[in-house]
């Protein structure tokens, strides 16, 4: 299994569409920086900006490891021939999300350290603990990518084509389903029997998280990975390999 993710990892981060997606989107935010700054050259805006950043960085960068991840393998069909060389389907599954997870990963250390040195290329001289709240921030922002990854991979492997699980992911990433989906629990019927469910969504759940570290809904934030893992793996075991 070791290998397996070596030599996808190893395909991922060489992969160049990959690598300029991730440039690009770093000289973006140079470049709205250098040419913002003006007379509102704080700490206090370019936080601000950092937020902003941050933001799209979910949706973003969670797409491009998305499909980096699951897109190349299933339209080159080298899943399907790793499983015909004896790799378990349910170690696929589990597989590919453990690769999102250390993409994710590294995307925020190279993120986390890239704002903070622009911050002193613009003078700025943010704190270890200004520094340290990014930090925390774009860790937060990966748990989200991973938590989304998870949710729209249902969809790949119940069509075995990333599609489906590419709509998914842009629907969870931008807010679209959350929204959808806090207007259906919000009304009066739902929340006279249930209670207030919104706040179990899994972005709520993440934002509650962040506000202050809360043993209930950390749990919900790993329940909808696991689950969404276990869905996954039940899906991919029941379906007939597609070449």
């Amino acid at each position: 299994m070791l290998n397996y993710i070596k030599a996808d990892m190893k395909r991922i981060l060489k992969k160049k569409n990959f690598l300029v997606v991730n440039i690009v989107f770093l000289l973006l935010f140079a470049l709205v920086n250098l040419f913002t700054r003006g007379n509102t050259n704080s700490l206090e805006v370019y936080t601000l900006k950092v937020e902003i950043f941050l933001s799209v960085f979910v949706f973003i960068e969670g797409m491009n490891i998305f499909l980096s991840v699951y897109n190349d393998n299933f339209k080159a069909k080298s899943m399907q021939v790793e499983i015909g060389r004896g790799v378990e389907r349910k170690n696929v599954v589990i597989l590919k999300l453990i690769e999102t997870s250390i993409i994710a990963l590294i995307a925020s250390i190279v993120v986390v350290v890239f704002i903070s040195a622009m911050a002193f290329i613009m003078g700025l001289s943010p704190t270890f603990a200004e520094m340290k709240e990014w930090f925390v921030s774009i860790i937060f922002a990966s748990i989200k990518i991973i938590g989304y990854t998870a949710m729209a991979s249902i969809f790949v492997y119940h069509k075995q084509n990333a599609v489906n699980g590419i709509i998914a992911f842009v629907l969870l990433a931008s807010n679209v389903a959350s929204s959808f989906a806090s207007i259906a629990l919000s009304q009066s019927f739902v929340t006279n029997i249930f209670g207030n469910l919104s706040d179990y969504l899994f972005s709520s759940a993440i934002s509650s998280v962040r506000s202050e570290i809360n043993i209930t809904m950390t749990i919900i934030v790993l329940a909808y990975i696991v689950i969404s893992t276990l869905i996954s793996i039940l899906i991919f075991n029941k379906k007939e390999l597609e070449f």
